[in-house]
């Protein structure tokens, strides 16, 4: 039985594993945003046996939501907690975004107050503000370098016929009981670029939220927790208390309470990836030197859909800009009819005050799920139990969401959830009524990718030899539809195409070297290893020989992080 201790001399001599790879654009964010914090990074041991004393609480995930969790759990003193993390805490979808906390996203008040009512859209305003206290207060409390700061939020208006429904946003805001104004063009000068005003939220706050990840990990272990990582559960057994938790290695642990906070629930029984839609989006970093008036001041979000959508903020001191968009469905990037980061450089440029010569400090792929009646689900897992917790569904705004949310899982799990205003956050909620067009577009959407994608594969796959050095693709491999991907050495590395979870084909992402899902969102890396759920399986590996993998998973990133 392997344990970890608290004690940074402890720390230190630990022995520890192998690392689980990351695709480049992950790793290289991930090393940036630890490289701009100055923050140098535990590492903690795998899981590779039973883990024999019983716990209390066992959260699968090491992301914001589930290290918020752990710390609320662990502070209660409502018993032991333990974390399961399949890759390194903090580095997946909490990092990868522009660290951004605010309870203003996008028109979501609108959207709200019409479907529902201010009340609702109150309720959601409450938990998003919530959560921007509880980051600042752990941060205050545990002395986290994270390089937080109050800023202003706008959300902006990229074409003309937008700003009516941006006005109405603002009307909805102030219904919600969140502070919101109008604001013109004149009065954001260091925008460059043609826009017809903003909607303007003040005092809401941004961060690195990788480095703030870190410091809820080191906050954890200090309260008393136990961190376990490259720990990948693969089943959580039960629905009533106590429940087996299963591991990859073969390891397992048994717990009273589980938090599955794995992004989207691994637990298929749930139903959840049948009611959300993957998004993503591409993210760069770049060096950013104005001064004065020309300086960006606050946080922006445009108003658009694909190549029409843009998020930046300044980062590291307003040396950096980190700038976002260009979003789409997961694994349709012929939405997209250019290359989506040559495109957000070019904006950047243009439009935001980076310099022409300047290079690119780092790159990212991001992407989250969105519900159907734009609210999240929050909660018990799924009914018939209430030892079972979950989050999901924070449609790209889940910083402050989570660091709410974990109030609320902590009030259920103390048995004073039922009549909490949070419940309409219910996990377990299937409103047909208000979510069945929704629910149809993605039925729709999976069912055409099911079908389809194979179809294409089959008729469109390359000629193998036509692969070129660095490319990611769909070819002929001994007569069948396989995915294949070529290093700069000309190495081969062959997957079978069928998703581990529930069997529609992966395509290609050639932006970020990885084989994705369409249809729930099941990531593979180039060798067919899960990057992200909900499949827990990876894709059959039909041929590699792949020496190493640094041109793809920049696994030298073990080499330049700093660790106790």
């Amino acid at each position: 039985r392997m344990t970890i201790c608290s004690s940074r001399s402890e720390l230190s001599h630990r022995t520890q594993p192998s690392l689980t790879l990351l695709p480049a654009t992950m790793s290289y964010f991930v090393n940036w945003l630890q490289k701009s914090a100055k923050k140098t990074v535990p590492k903690f041991q795998s899981l590779t046996a039973k883990y024999e004393k019983e716990i209390d609480f066992c959260i699968v995930g090491g992301g914001i939501f589930g290290l918020s969790t752990a710390l609320k759990l662990q502070q209660s003193g409502m018993g032991n907690c333990v974390l399961l993390e399949a890759r390194r805490v903090g580095c997946a979808t909490s990092a990868n975004n522009t660290g951004k906390l605010s309870a203003e996203h996008s028109l979501k008040y609108s959207t709200l107050v019409s479907s529902f009512d201010a009340k609702r859209a109150s309720i959601y305003r409450k938990m998003n503000v919530e959560g921007i206290q509880n980051v600042k207060n752990n941060i205050e409390r545990y002395g986290i370098n994270c390089d937080f700061s109050h800023q202003d939020n706008y959300t902006f208006a990229i074409k003309e016929k937008d700003v009516s429904m941006l006005k109405k946003e603002v009307e909805a805001c102030n219904k919600a009981g969140l502070e919101a104004s109008w604001v013109e063009p004149r009065e954001l000068p260091w925008l460059k670029f043609e826009h017809y005003g903003a909607v303007k939220v003040p005092n809401q706050a941004q961060f690195n939220a990788y480095a703030y990840c870190i410091g809820l990990a080191e906050a954890f272990i200090k309260e008393g927790g136990t961190i376990f990582e490259n720990t990948r559960v693969t089943n959580v057994s039960g629905i009533s208390s106590p429940h087996t938790i299963s591991c990859e290695s073969g390891a397992s642990i048994k717990a009273k309470n589980v938090v599955v906070a794995t992004h989207l629930p691994i637990l298929d029984r749930s139903g959840h990836f049948g009611m959300v839609s993957p998004l993503c989006s591409y993210g760069m970093v770049f060096p950013y030197d104005q001064t004065g008036i020309n300086k960006i001041q606050g946080m922006y979000i445009s108003h658009g859909k694909y190549l029409d959508s843009k998020s930046f903020r300044l980062a590291d001191d307003g040396k950096a800009l980190i700038i976002t968009g260009n979003g789409h469905p997961l694994a349709e990037e012929q939405d997209i009819s250019e290359d989506p980061y040559a495109n957000l450089e070019k904006f950047a440029k243009e439009s935001l005050g980076v310099a022409n010569d300047a290079k690119s400090l780092s790159k990212f792929f991001a992407f989250d799920y969105c519900t159907g009646d734009s609210i999240p689900y929050i909660g018990y897992l799924h009914h018939g139990t209430d030892s079972l917790f979950t989050a999901t569904g924070f449609g790209k705004w889940g910083l402050a969401f989570s660091a709410g949310a974990a109030d609320y899982i902590l009030e259920l799990a103390q048995g004073d959830g039922a009549k909490s205003e949070y419940n309409m956050f219910d996990a377990r909620r299937w409103d047909l009524q208000r979510i069945a067009p929704d629910l149809v577009k993605i039925q729709a959407h999976v069912s055409k990718h099911l079908m389809k994608d194979k179809i294409v594969h089959k008729i469109n796959k390359k000629n193998l030899k036509d692969l070129k050095a660095g490319e990611l693709a769909v070819c002929d491999y001994e007569g069948k539809a396989r995915g294949c991907y070529k290093d700069e050495n000309g190495k081969l590395s062959v997957v079978d195409l069928r998703c581990a979870h529930l069997g529609c084909d992966a395509n290609a992402n050639k932006w970020d070297k990885s084989w994705d899902c369409p249809c729930h969102g099941s990531r593979y890396d180039v060798k067919g290893q899960v990057l992200e759920g909900p499949s827990v399986k990876p894709l059959n590996l039909v041929y590699c020989d792949l020496e190493g993998s640094e041109s793809v998973t920049n696994s030298k990133v073990e080499q330049t992080i700093e660790h106790h």
